[in-house]
């Protein structure tokens, strides 16, 4: 009688772990796919072995028949940037499923070894260093005209 008291509880308690665990797992799901990065940009997330569980592309995501490993996708170049210490920033540029190019980036959650991955649009990024770039080349070009118009 001992014995089925015990696996009854046991029983109850591997429940509630599963439960507990799922939940977990839909937290983390809902935070990483709803986080907002910026246009044009995104956050996925990818479990211990690899496989993406969420993504903003519905491809990616898991289904019954078919999992999608990081390394297979995007003509594996994701592979090189997981595996990645110190990369430069061109190093993590590739073109994204939808055609537009991305940075980037991959981050740890040490207690399941699952991943946090962010694709950020490189117009997103770049765009306010082009504007300041733009701004001084034209702010360049009146001084010049001004100053040759003074010379002369």
């Amino acid at each position: 009688m001992k014995l089925k008291g015990k696996m009854v509880l046991f029983t109850v308690l591997v429940c509630i772990i599963s439960v507990l665990s799922i939940s977990i797992i839909n937290y983390l799901i809902d935070l990483v796919f709803f986080v907002k990065l910026g246009k044009g940009s995104y956050a996925f997330l990818i479990d211990d072995q690899g496989n993406i569980v969420t993504h903003l592309n519905e491809k990616f995501k898991p289904k019954e028949e078919k999992l999608y490993n990081i390394d297979e996708i995007l003509y594996g170049k994701t592979k090189y940037i997981t595996k990645g210490k110190k990369l430069d920033i061109k190093d993590r540029k590739i073109k994204d499923y939808d055609g537009a190019d991305r940075f980037f980036f991959f981050g740890n959650i040490e207690e399941s070894n699952w991943k946090v991955g962010v694709g950020i649009s490189t117009d997103y990024a770049l765009g306010n260093i082009n504007k300041t770039i733009k701004h001084t080349i034209i702010a360049v070009l009146i001084v010049l005209i001004i100053s040759i118009a003074i010379s002369t």
